[in-house]
């Protein structure tokens, strides 16, 4: 359906000769969507976790599931993929699929898995921004798009990790270290790096749009 749609009304789209490109703006178009549809339920229940200690396990369980899924369709469809990326996708599915079988009233290291994936529902403002540098949007709203995507997603960033550094803390001094824990510092860490990567091409990118739109509002106009 998207595909069809941006067929339709994208001069910019149609002008794309590589499917795998299509195939890439679409895909982040889709997870910028369904992230977008999970954030309002992700904020309410990370707020219960940071505050309150309260975590739902069907409902952690059923959006790790929603949350996922692009992961995993981008790990087939993508053929063009930074091996950092790769390594992102694939710790969400083995994150995900420990969550199914995790029960979150004990505490443990998944609670550490469901956290940052709330955080990282706020990424869709960066997959939208990864979609549109393809789609022919004005200078003046690319500069828009990256000065978000940078705030929100570097906050989101710093606040989980944070709180990653807390509740591991807490675990290791509370006797609660098992081979999970150290486990899941390893895994988490090819996502970790993947984000400050990210997150150095979002400030670099920031950067390059304000400084384009700068100069195109110079330019003198006839």
């Amino acid at each position: 359906m998207i595909y069809y749609f941006l067929e339709r009304y994208s001069s910019s789209f149609r002008r794309i000769a590589s499917q795998d490109r299509k195939f890439y703006i679409i895909g982040n178009l889709i997870k910028a969507g369904i992230l977008i549809s999970i954030t309002p339920f992700a904020s309410y229940h990370l707020l219960l976790i940071i505050y309150y200690d309260t975590y739902s396990t069907n409902t952690l369980r059923n959006l790790g599931c929603i949350y996922s899924i692009p992961d995993f369709i981008s790990m087939i469809v993508v053929k063009r993929m930074r091996w950092s990326t790769w390594l992102h996708h694939l710790s969400v599915v083995v994150f995900n699929y420990v969550s199914i079988l995790n029960d979150y009233s004990q505490e443990n290291v998944c609670r550490c898995v469901v956290v940052y994936a709330g955080f990282s529902s706020f990424g869709y403002c960066v997959h939208l921004l990864l979609a549109s540098r393809f789609l022919g949007v004005s200078i003046q709203v690319a500069r828009v798009l990256s000065f978000i995507a940078l705030v929100i997603y570097a906050l989101c960033c710093l606040v989980n990790w944070s709180w990653q550094f807390y509740y591991i803390r807490h675990l290791l001094l509370s006797g609660k270290g098992h081979w999970t824990v150290y486990a899941y510092i390893l895994a988490i860490s090819f996502v970790l790096w993947d984000d400050i990567i990210l997150n150095r091409w979002l400030l670099h990118h920031a950067r390059n749009t304000a400084f384009a739109a700068a100069q195109q509002q110079r330019r003198p106009r006839n």
